[in-house]
């Protein structure tokens, strides 16, 4: 729920709270994050990753941040 309101409020604490945090929907919450109204993309690939969400996270980094060579990277150490 905090994950959540800071995501909706006060977009500078929402990384601070995904990384001290474990007891969430990660993946929800990742979905809510990248949606366009708050562009939190970032936030996005950090849940994703934190939940083991690879092919997910693969997706914000191709889709949302248009970074191929991050994407690489990323698919060879997972």
């Amino acid at each position: 729920m905090l994950v959540l309101t800071a995501i909706k409020a006060d977009h500078t604490k929402v990384m601070d709270y995904i990384n001290r945090l474990d007891n969430y929907d990660g993946p929800e919450l990742a979905r809510i994050a990248q949606e366009d109204e708050y562009k939190l993309y970032d936030e996005a690939l950090c849940i994703y990753k934190k939940f083991g969400e690879s092919v997910e996270a693969i997706k914000v980094i191709l889709h949302k941040l248009q970074n191929v060579k991050s994407a690489q990277e990323f698919a060879e150490k997972t």
